[in-house]
């Protein structure tokens, strides 16, 4: 059943398109745009149990935003020590995932839109987004 509402999804986006191979006479360029773009819709259709089970790192609530990015990056300094590199996008969307549901606004504002999503935004944001929350509490 899930299967076929990602495809309903997909097909609202006019992203159906890269459940097939790419058309001979489409760019390069668009072809990874589009699959960037369903890849997205996809992620944004799975539940939190789902996301949970394919990114196990969480963000604990009570940590400090500084404290959950330098494990999230000590993770990433560990896989290039393994030779896995992780692409900056991917990077972005494991960090985002890893947050509270209390984040989800957030997160979506971010990448709401957006062609592509850079770590160092988002995870600036994030920082920011910290410093005013705890602002208005005091």
């Amino acid at each position: 059943m899930w299967q076929c509402e990602v495809k309903d999804v997909l097909a609202q986006q006019d992203l159906d398109l890269t459940l097939e191979d790419k058309l001979e006479d489409m760019e390069e360029a668009k072809w990874n745009k589009l699959n960037r773009m369903a890849c997205s819709m996809i992620r944004l259709c799975l539940a939190k149990p789902q996301k949970y089970f394919l990114y196990r790192f969480q963000y604990k609530e009570g940590t400090k935003m500084i404290t959950h990015l330098d494990s999230f990056n000590k993770l990433i300094a560990d896989l290039l020590n393994l030779d896995k590199d992780v692409k900056d996008e991917d990077k972005t969307l494991i960090l985002l995932n890893s947050l509270l549901e209390a984040y989800e606004h957030l997160a979506t504002t971010l990448i709401y839109g957006k062609d592509t999503i850079n770590f160092e935004d988002v995870s600036n944001a994030l920082m920011n987004h910290e410093v005013r929350h705890k602002a208005k509490q005091v």
